[in-house]
């Protein structure tokens, strides 16, 4: 039965990942525009090309954390809905954004214990690599 759900899981994929590869595209296309502009003048002009690309990178790194936390949520579900309820790609969506709105809540809390989680073991891993050496 899964098997059939995959082009409907393929799909549910590529929907999601499209705005990352939106953005993802726009910021290349602005960092070789800036580029370019960059060392079509004379002298180089690589400090212009930090002070352009630097703040849209530091804007744009904080955007994409935050929907891969969303999707880290969200595509399960989506998944589920598909697979298990037998529905497309489009209504599957629908359904994991229903279940997803539902238990907003709760998904903040995980996501709050599972960061502090990270950071406690990140936090001691760091700090067993400082004190082997």
């Amino acid at each position: 039965m899964g098997l059939n759900r995959a082009p409907h899981i393929f799909l549910i994929d590529l929907i999601l990942i499209l705005p990352v590869l939106v953005v993802m595209g726009a910021f290349l296309l602005v960092m070789v525009l800036v580029m370019g502009m960059g060392m079509a003048q004379p002298g180089g002009g690589l400090p212009n090309i930090a002070g352009i690309l630097l703040p849209l990178f530091c804007i744009l790194s904080p955007l994409l954390v935050l929907y891969a936390l969303f999707m880290a949520f969200f595509q399960p579900l989506a998944y589920q809905a598909c697979v298990q309820e037998a529905l497309s790609a489009d209504k599957a969506l629908r359904r994991a954004w229903h279940v997803f709105r539902q238990h907003l809540g709760p998904a903040i809390v995980l996501g709050i214990i599972a960061a502090v989680v990270s950071l406690a073991f990140g936090a001691m891993g760091a700090l067993l690599s400082l004190l082997s050496r």
